[in-house]
């Protein structure tokens, strides 16, 4: 028998430590929002919230995505820091309901690519 002791903290070394785990930001690229017809609004242009267009990378221009990239529009971005729904976004109804999009459908709006 052999008597070689094994170092356990060595053998685990490679494991990151749980607060380096867990501190990890997760950086958004898109997400799934409800569309708002708001005719106030200039046409191409898209009203949202500061906290997600600071979530998404969002500063003058947003894109729209409907029915898995079926429909992709770009407009420019209006960001409006007294609305607190970051679930939400208003756009004009003449931009979008030609090409098929209803009031209150989920898209995805993202940054431009």
């Amino acid at each position: 028998m052999s008597s070689d002791k094994v170092d356990v903290a060595k053998m685990l070394s490679f494991i990151p430590p749980a607060s380096a785990v867990y501190s990890r930001q997760v950086k958004y690229s898109e997400k799934r929002v409800k569309l708002v017809y708001d005719a106030s609004l200039n046409q191409g242009t898209l009203r949202l919230s500061k906290k997600l267009a600071s979530l998404l990378g969002i500063t003058n221009e947003a894109e729209i995505s409907v029915g898995g990239g079926r429909v992709r529009l770009r407009f420019k971005a209006v960001i409006d820091e007294s609305i607190e729904d970051d679930t939400t976004i208003w756009v004009n109804p003449e931009d979008v309901r030609p090409r098929g999009v209803a009031d209150g459908s989920t898209v995805v709006v993202r940054a431009p690519r």
